[in-house]
């Protein structure tokens, strides 16, 4: 009798299972379906790894190659999580990138009385991308650790990054209208492209919050499947932490 009402009861209250696995109770005395669609914010921080090597472009003129650098920045977007089962999800999201970098370039050029003038060009990057990403997501081990893998879909949006030029040696010999240090609005890099396309794969845990709500907490890389500039070789590996806010707005059968 009592392993007949034990089977009965479990049948019963298997409805407070949530599509991720969360024990949601919503009634002592009858089952209750809990979301499987969810909506939420997220935001992350990445650093960059810049390598290969592409140039700068002035007045059609090519010159200054920078050949690697370091950079960081930021995102924050809205995302919409679908739990197709208790164990896989998949996601859409809109996000708001902002993508850094600081690189260096060293020039000679002869001067009079046989002086060789040493130059610096600095390029700090700061590209601003509107992205549109889709997502599978897979919890592991019957817990609420994951792994998820996304494709981001990148259009640049604007382009703020300066161009500096300055004076390394010798010291005391400054640029024609009497500077050691100048920036150039006018110049660009080299074929810089206007859309890209990112993969990524990460590894995080999301935590139950109370009822319809959890938190997700996650580290990944984002390949360089393309160069940033159609001219020549910019590779950008990107690694970085994101967290997330999700709220179940629902259950929906989209399958």
């Amino acid at each position: 009798m009592k392993i007949s009402l034990f089977i009965l009861c479990a049948f019963l209250y298997s409805g407070t299972l949530c599509a991720q696995g969360f024990n949601w109770q919503y009634s002592v005395r009858e089952p209750v379906s809990g979301p499987n669609l969810f909506f939420g914010g997220t935001s992350s921080y990445s650093f960059f790894d810049h390598q290969g090597e592409f140039f700068l472009f002035e007045n059609e003129t090519v010159c200054c190659p920078y050949k690697g650098g370091s950079g960081n920045g930021f995102e924050l977007g809205f995302q919409a999580e679908y739990w197709y089962s208790g164990e896989q999800a998949f996601n859409l999201a809109l996000n708001y990138t902002k993508a850094g970098g600081k690189f260096t370039s060293l020039q000679e050029y002869p001067r009079v009385n046989n002086v060789i003038q040493v130059v610096e060009f600095a390029y700090n990057s700061d590209l601003r991308y509107l992205s549109f990403e889709a997502g599978a997501k897979r919890r592991l081990f019957d817990s609420h650790l994951f792994t998820e893998l996304t494709l981001a879909f990148m259009f640049k949006i604007s382009d703020n990054s300066t161009h500096l030029e300055r004076v390394v040696s010798p010291a005391e010999l400054p640029f024609s209208d009497g500077s050691t240090e100048r920036e150039f609005p006018y110049r660009e890099i080299s074929g810089l492209r206007s859309f890209n396309l990112v993969p990524s794969l990460s590894l995080g845990y999301d935590a139950n919050l109370g009822n319809n709500l959890y938190a997700g907490i996650s580290a990944g890389v984002k390949f360089p499947l393309m160069s940033q500039t159609s001219a020549n070789n910019w590779i950008r590996w990107q690694t970085g932490i994101n967290v997330s806010l999700h709220w179940g707005v629902g259950k929906y059968e989209l399958f």
